[in-house]
């Protein structure tokens, strides 16, 4: 069974599972300790020497999990740099004060050079990481496929703490920042709750139970947390406390695999069941919903007018922010299960085709295309004018000019 077929089957197996919610308090344990920072390998491809200082420090680019950036794309990309893990990755890059981490099926998290590739160190972990990484204050925060997450020094890679959930964490961490000037860190597990983590201590500060797995990025929006699951609810809850704001209901049996994308008080959810909808978060009406052909396991991306989606159809999608209607389609060789990111005027999107496209934001008209390595699944980072994505033939790419 390939990589990709065994995620898809750990997604479907938490689809068909509904069961009675556990334990709603945190479980911290220390573990052992945080292992040292391995020496990273030897062997790189450098050929842009320029520094990056752009960030793209969440798995979709802000809190809110929008997927966009000002960063603007040239109107042609070659290869800048490659950096080999040595097992596939399905893991979002991130990028922070000038250095890319991404997680691998290698058991490790890599941090490289932004700019020129250069392997920086090596994070071992007990199992597979395929969930995207988190840097903020000088930490990564990354969960691994046997229920941990581990934060790790990002300058040195070494381990500062582990807290264990009850099951595999394949969805990325985001943040809070509370009222006395503490940062929480966010994640969702396996074990059918969300976590909010210490920063500063590694501790449990609280949880929220849900009815199944949950699968994507939570999302910031002001004081509140906005994250959907695989019990087919959208849930909404204070950020400092963990209190339950509101339950959205979806629909039967339907199900989020990805992240929500919030800005302006709305939700954008994009669904295994042929959907996407708009969800006030404030309210909680559901303002618009579009059907789809297939189901989505991509996370839509907001422009200022409308939201891009790509889809298990093989089409990437513009809709109108404000009716659902549906603005232009771009087809692609395979289907979209990486997620897009609007650059400015552009939109870029990995395919299980193994290729990059970029399509014009305004009207899908295709832009360029790029061929890689390996079917794309995890979705990608903009940063310093480069684009960042790990394929499944175990590379870590960055194109540019």
């Amino acid at each position: 069974m390939s990589v990709n077929e065994r995620r898809r089957t750990l997604v479907e197996v938490g689809l068909l599972v509904v069961g009675v919610g556990i334990a709603a308090w945190a479980v911290w344990s220390p573990k052992v300790p945080p292992p040292a920072p391995e020496e990273p390998p030897s062997t790189v491809t450098v050929v842009r020497p320029d520094a990056v200082t752009a960030a793209w420090p969440v798995s979709r680019g802000t809190q809110g999990l929008t997927g966009a950036c000002a960063e603007s794309l040239p109107d042609a990309v070659a290869v800048a740099w490659t950096y080999e893990t040595g097992a596939p990755i399905l893991s979002a890059p991130v990028v922070a004060d000038g250095r890319v981490v991404v997680g691998s099926n290698d058991n490790r998290v890599h941090a490289v050079d932004a700019a020129t590739g250069a392997p920086l160190w090596r994070y071992s972990t007990p199992d597979d990481v395929e969930a995207p990484p988190l840097a903020v204050d000088g930490c990564v925060y990354v969960g691994s496929a046997d229920g941990t997450l581990h934060a790790i020094d990002a300058a040195t890679g070494e381990g500062r703490w582990t807290y264990a959930t009850e099951d595999r964490i394949l969805g990325g961490a985001n943040y809070v920042r509370t009222a006395d000037g503490g940062l929480l860190v966010l994640v969702g597990s396996y074990d059918r709750k969300l976590h909010a983590v210490d920063a500063a201590t590694g501790r449990g500060a609280w949880s929220v139970e849900t009815e199944n797995y949950v699968n994507g990025t939570p999302a910031v929006f002001e004081d509140l947390v906005v994250f959907g699951g695989c019990d087919g609810i959208l849930r909404v809850v204070d950020a400092e406390s963990g209190a339950s704001v509101r339950d959205v209901p979806l629909g039967d049996d339907v199900y989020v695999a990805s992240s929500v994308a919030v800005d302006l008080g709305t939700a954008y959810v994009a669904h295994v069941d042929n959907a996407c909808v708009a969800v006030s978060i404030r309210s909680g009406n559901v303002e618009w919903t579009y059907e789809a052909e297939d189901g989505y396991f991509s996370s839509p991306a907001l422009a200022e007018d409308r939201v891009v989606v790509g889809g298990r159809d093989r089409f990437l999608r513009a809709l109108d922010r404000t009716s659902g209607a549906l603005l232009w389609s771009f087809a692609c060789r395979a289907a979209l299960d990486s997620s897009p990111v609007i650059a400015r005027d552009r939109v870029v999107v990995g395919s299980e085709d193994g290729r990059i496209y970029a399509v014009d934001l305004a009207s899908g008209t295709p832009v360029w295309e790029f061929s890689l390595g390996g079917a794309i699944t995890a979705s990608v980072a903009v940063a310093g004018g480069l684009v960042f994505v790990g394929c499944e033939d175990g590379t870590l790419y960055a194109l540019g000019a």
